[in-house]
């Protein structure tokens, strides 16, 4: 009994001759699974930067800056005052969440700080950093004293997706699984056309 062999000449002949199968195919999939893709969540931050320099017998390392956003005077009251006018309890604001949420870093010695928040800490996730940032200003003015400070770059938003399927992903998988199944259907079809054809010369 001889072993059937796959002929590759024969198969891509088989493929081009029924190619608009494979190509409705790959693009139906490629179609279906970009509308059907899991989106993803997006989740929100933001971000305000604040330049704090400090008048020369003061200390203003990278860690006294840090600390100084996340103290009671500058957190604690930004929070009081985004809450004043929050009616609902779930939507105000965590004073101890946000110390342990919210990152707080230094470029170098520049003494610029980069306050980042998430949605996750409040509703309200910009106006809270815009104000944190402001606050900043203000003690940093006392405390330090400051020759020079300001807001530099007022909070904006970030958005970032988190899990899901990217479209162009979405696409190539798609395409790739109904470039396969195409080509499975264009084989099949030809395959039982043959047979079909070899009883017809019998009879």
């Amino acid at each position: 009994m001889k072993e059937s062999k796959f002929n590759f000449g024969v198969a891509f002949r088989v493929i081009v001759k029924h190619i608009w199968i494979v190509i409705v195919l790959a693009v139906i999939g490629a179609g279906a699974t970009f509308v059907l893709r899991p989106k993803g969540a997006v989740s929100h931050s933001a971000t305000a930067q604040v330049m704090v320099s400090a008048q020369k017998r003061y200390d203003v390392s990278n860690g006294t800056l840090q600390d100084l956003v996340k103290t009671y005077d500058v957190l604690g009251k930004a929070v009081k005052t985004y809450n004043r006018d929050i009616k609902t309890k779930a939507d105000k604001a965590s004073y101890a969440e946000l110390s342990d949420s919210l990152q707080v870093t230094v470029n170098g010695n520049s003494q610029v700080i980069t306050i980042e928040a998430d949605e996750g800490s409040t509703k309200d996730v910009k106006k809270l950093v815009n104000l944190i940032a402001k606050q900043t200003i203000r003690v940093a003015d006392k405390q330090l004293p400051t020759w020079k400070s300001s807001v530099v770059t007022p909070a904006r938003l970030t958005g970032k997706t988190t899990g899901g399927l990217s479209g162009k992903k979405a696409l190539v998988i798609g395409g790739a699984v109904g470039l396969v199944v195409g080509i499975e259907g264009a084989l099949l079809i030809d395959y039982v056309q043959n047979r079909g054809n070899k009883k017809r010369t019998k009879k």
